[in-house]
């Protein structure tokens, strides 16, 4: 099966470590020409030749219009393995190298981890991805003073390496939608989950009856892992948590003569009208209530690398 990367936020992070994330909603670029289109499936479309005459060409996963005149590549197919990149550092664990995740604050120390081993079994110092790396990570920062806030250095997710993945989500389907077609089982399955109400809100809640008069009556509320997002509905807090992230401006360069500059912005509410306006002198297109790729998959708590073919699906 491929391998490829897909990047996830803390949030979720915490909610892969939970087991309670197994869906994923990604914005579909460039959005569909029409509403009359196949659901994802594998295809080959059409290319021209050289002498000007329709061929198929290679297979794709992907949407494409019924009359064959669009077609949008998915990035994510049934046949893949993603392995998860998010925050990290590489880190001094109290002498050993080590890498540190942002998300829950964990350490692995590598000296755990067999393929570090060499054929003794002993710890490998001149692995390739320590001694040929030493310029580019030095496992210099201690672990206690990164996680702890004393030191800077947390590298972003986009850089991650392979082998410092710690999830590994095998795709099991892909489908698309629009954005607020998702479901409240559909919100849950990203990781938005139901929270009691713990005894200091229920004290809280007799006492303010009591003061007050009234009900003592608490309910517990749908969360995102991490974050200060509550709903009384699973689907509410999956909107909070979805436009925190894409409903503000985000740049769009073009490259000329190898200079990079920002030639509009984009955002993806969840609500709203699709328009264009100005922000920072350049247009800003809103896209309310996008299509979106939904991957459905099955979490593992390994490094691609490190699963068996028995444990796989297909």
């Amino acid at each position: 099966m491929e391998h490829k990367p897909i990047l996830f936020a803390g949030p979720m992070i915490l909610a892969l470590a939970k087991n309670i994330k197994d869906q994923t909603r990604r914005v579909l670029k460039p959005q569909p020409a029409t509403e009359d289109f196949r659901q994802p499936c594998f295809y080959n479309p059409s290319v021209t030749d050289k002498n000007g005459e329709y061929q198929p060409g290679l297979e794709v996963f992907g949407i494409s219009s019924k009359d064959g005149e669009w077609g949008i590549k998915l990035p994510h197919t049934p046949r893949h393995l993603l392995w998860v990149k998010e925050t990290w550092c590489d880190v001094n664990a109290y002498g050993a190298p080590g890498i540190a995740y942002r998300a829950d604050g964990l350490t692995l120390d590598l000296m755990d981890r067999e393929d570090f081993h060499d054929a003794q079994g002993a710890f490998n110092y001149y692995d390739p991805r320590l001694s040929a790396t030493q310029q580019r990570y030095s496992f210099a920062i201690w672990s206690h003073d990164l996680i702890g806030g004393k030191q800077s250095g947390w590298r972003p997710s986009i850089f991650m390496p392979k082998w410092a993945s710690r999830y590994t989500a095998e795709v099991s389907k892909v489908r698309v939608e629009r954005l607020r077609d998702i479901s409240e089982e559909d919100a849950k399955a990203e990781g938005i989950y139901w929270q009691e109400p713990s005894e200091a809100d229920r004290e809280w809640a007799k006492h303010f009856a009591e003061e007050n008069g009234g009900s003592s009556e608490i309910r517990g509320v749908y969360v995102v892992p991490g974050t200060k997002i509550w709903a009384t509905t699973a689907r509410d807090a999956f909107r909070q948590l979805w436009n925190s992230i894409n409903a503000a401006p985000k740049p769009q360069y073009a490259v000329t003569r190898g200079k990079r500059s920002i030639t509009s912005y984009v955002s993806y509410p969840w609500e709203g009208e699709e328009r264009t306006e100005e922000f920072r002198g350049k247009p800003h297109h809103i896209i309310a209530n996008p299509w979106v790729s939904v991957t459905h998959f099955k979490t593992f708590h390994r490094n691609v690398e490190h699963l068996k073919n028995w444990e796989l699906s297909s």
